[in-house]
């Protein structure tokens, strides 16, 4: 109900205010070790051991679901998980799929075609050691004096603030040592943007689910931040 904020009046300064609570009914740990599912998790197999909060995936929430409906409870009083996004027909199993059926055909809707972007560019930083940023919008590849007008780099999922976290960070390693003026995650989830003007500050990079870029204003307005960038790029 509220944002996690530091209460420093409280033992536990982390504070953050839960509310209207649906009660279930219990699960115990015998029942967990015998579902086909939750009999894998780490957690389970310790005997919920050290616990203090742990996600779970999507298959395991719907197992739980369907333990408790085994109840008798009617579970479309729970949240229900948005489904994740992909094509028709196609299911997202790999990051390999986020690139080929959500971020590519994304990046054709701004009007970017093959020939404006560089897959897997060879990029080294450090002591000759080499990485690949996954997609670099008009690379120039000369070396020594590699850049970019805008790095793109692609994952699974981004279900969490430290998945979130260690993929921008990756990301704009490779914007900075390519002097490019934007960068963008992808996931199954979405997604983000960020640019150079806000000196790529990550509270400031800005979500978008696969879902808002259907719409053709929200589509627009994110061709012509690209555009913007691509353009200022080009004039320095």
């Amino acid at each position: 109900m509220s944002p996690g904020y530091d209460d420093p009046f409280r033992f536990w300064p982390g504070v953050v205010w839960l509310g209207r609570p649906v009660p279930i009914p219990p699960v115990s740990l015998e029942e967990l070790k015998a579902d086909p599912v939750w009999s894998h998790k780490g957690l389970v197999k310790a005997n919920m051991q050290g616990v203090s909060g742990r996600g779970c995936s999507r298959e395991e929430y719907a197992a739980l679901l369907d333990i408790l409906q085994q109840k008798g409870f009617d579970i479309t009083t729970l949240p229900a998980l948005p489904e994740l996004a992909g094509s028709p027909g196609i299911p997202l199993t790999c990051e390999r799929d986020v690139e080929r059926y959500l971020l590519e055909p994304f990046l054709r809707q701004l009007g970017l075609t093959e020939k404006d972007w560089l897959r897997q560019m060879p990029l080294r930083m450090g002591r000759g050691v080499r990485y690949y940023p996954d997609y670099v919008i008009h690379a120039e590849t000369e070396r020594g004096n590699e850049g970019g007008a805008f790095v793109c780099e692609a994952k699974f999922r981004i279900a969490s603030e430290r998945q979130r976290r260690e993929a921008f960070e990756q990301a704009r390693s490779y914007a900075r040592r390519l002097e490019c003026r934007g960068l963008l995650l992808a996931s199954c989830e979405g997604i983000w943007l960020s640019f150079d003007r806000d000196n790529y500050e990550f509270e400031k990079m800005e979500f978008l689910d696969w879902q808002a870029l259907t719409e053709p204003d929200v589509l627009h307005q994110v061709r012509l931040q690209v555009d913007a960038v691509i353009k200022q790029k080009r004039g320095r």
